[in-house]
């Protein structure tokens, strides 16, 4: 599955924990198709340049920080980059599933989470 959209500004919370991700805001046309793929993905992110990044996704609505009814959003964290993505396009393919979205009852153990999701992308997926 593809997810292709324009980055957008976030919270930047990502950024503090240590996993700055790129923001798409997901079509509300299609809001049950993406609750159904809502979770943790791994896979690979083009930018409009060409290049590609090995990528961590989440699908969904934010749990630990937001309520049932926070934006639904792909956040995708590129591995081995750094820069602004902000404006740009993105073009985020998603091959395998690595957990569903969870709320965590700590920071820290959100944090955890998110370095085991990284090291599971790496193990998966090859440039």
């Amino acid at each position: 599955m593809q997810i292709e959209g324009i980055v957008q500004p976030g919270d930047q919370r990502g950024r503090l924990l240590g996993f700055p991700t790129a923001n798409i805001a997901l079509p509300t046309e299609n809001e049950q198709l993406w609750e159904e793929r809502s979770g943790v993905w791994s896979g690979l992110a083009t930018l409009d340049d060409g290049t590609c990044h090995l990528a961590t996704i989440s699908i969904g609505r934010r749990p630990t920080f937001y309520r049932k009814d926070g934006e639904l959003l792909a956040e995708a964290f590129l591995h081995d980059f750094q820069g602004d993505l902000y404006g740009r396009k993105l073009v985020i393919n998603l091959e395998h599933f690595l957990r569903t979205q969870a709320k965590f009852d700590s920071v820290d153990e959100l944090i955890s989470a998110m370095e085991a999701d990284a090291q599971n992308t790496e193990k998966l997926v090859t440039l």
